[in-house]
């Protein structure tokens, strides 16, 4: 899925800069997680036949990628 949110050009994630856009990285944040929770989970303990650990919860900007 693409998604393009209006306004918000390169680096619209990272509020360190002008061109940061809360609400376009809020859902952009919240979109990526749920793709990896959907996508990456369960596929990582099939692998290593452990369970998968718990996706971090942290909010767009809080930490560095």
């Amino acid at each position: 899925t693409i998604v393009v949110y209006p306004g918000a050009g390169h680096a619209f994630f990272n509020q360190e800069r002008p061109s940061y856009v809360p609400e376009a990285a809020g859902n952009a944040w919240d979109r990526l997680k749920e793709f990896f929770a959907k996508n990456l989970k369960a596929k990582a303990a099939t692998r290593t036949g452990k369970a998968a650990a718990a996706p971090a919860s942290g909010a767009p900007g809080g930490g560095r990628m």
